[in-house]
């Protein structure tokens, strides 16, 4: 290990020393009972658990923030002794535009990254598409129209604790499109979804799949590039990290 390494590992284990981590935390689709026809199991976590979860970091003295919020304490602070969490959700799904009454008797702000092109209440993304091994357009409009939120739906949201982001056109990885075809993608959504007066300048990966080079750009475009890498939030403000919920779930409940 070079010097520089060395520091580098010191400089680490004193931050964190002196700030409290916030978590990030992101899921896909939530509700009361699992529908087999309607959601992807491996996307699915019970709403139970998502309520369970909250309650329990409440107890531990957890204020639940928006993220932008999150995003000037992670870029700000030198010292933090308070513990923060975030809630954030992906895809634009009809069961995040349910969950906001709770959340607002909650008082507990949420992020969702949409993808614009399932905003025209037909279409699906691919891994949808290939759960439900859906073939014709017919099958797709109508699995949409259970699964998605339109534009209308989207835009008819308003609430204190809402921000929505974006998360792409369809659900792509966009760490294999040249910096052209993803620089088209980040104007697209930002384009769309912009009118939106929740609307924050975050991009949020779809699968996760991100690189160095498809940071530069997003970051280059004046957005904040999202992961979901399972990693908590110290200092670092090029990137927000976030935990998944749907690993949380299967870890807790020992399921493969």
């Amino acid at each position: 290990m070079n010097l520089q390494e060395l520091l580098h590992r010191i400089r680490r284990k004193l931050t964190k020393l002196c700030l409290q981590p916030i978590r990030v935390f992101c899921f896909h689709q939530a509700s009361d009972t699992y529908e087999p026809d309607v959601y992807c199991k491996p996307d699915w976590v019970p709403l139970s658990f998502l309520q369970e979860l909250v309650k329990q970091l409440q107890s531990e003295g957890c204020e639940f923030i928006s993220l932008t919020d999150a995003y000037d304490k992670i870029a700000n602070d030198r010292f933090r002794n308070r513990k923060y969490a975030v809630l954030t959700a992906d895809d634009g799904l009809l069961c995040h535009a349910d969950l906001l009454p709770w959340l607002e008797e909650q008082h507990i702000p949420i992020t969702l990254f949409v993808n614009v092109k399932y905003l025209d209440g037909k279409s699906c993304g691919g891994p949808v598409k290939k759960y439900f091994k859906i073939e014709t357009e017919e099958e797709e409009h109508i699995h949409a129209s259970r699964l998605y939120c339109t534009e209308e739906q989207i835009f008819g949201l308003s609430s204190p604790i809402l921000s929505i982001g974006m998360h792409g056109i369809t659900h792509d990885r966009v760490t294999e499109f040249s910096e052209d075809e993803f620089s088209h993608q980040l104007d697209v959504c930002h384009e769309v979804l912009s009118k939106h007066p929740a609307y924050i300048p975050f991009f949020a990966y779809p699968h996760g799949a991100h690189s160095y080079r498809i940071d530069e750009i997003v970051r280059k475009h004046g957005f904040v590039p999202v992961l979901a890498n399972g990693e908590k939030n110290y200092s670092d403000a090029q990137v927000i990290h976030r935990e998944i919920l749907e690993y949380l779930y299967k870890c807790q409940n020992h399921q493969s």
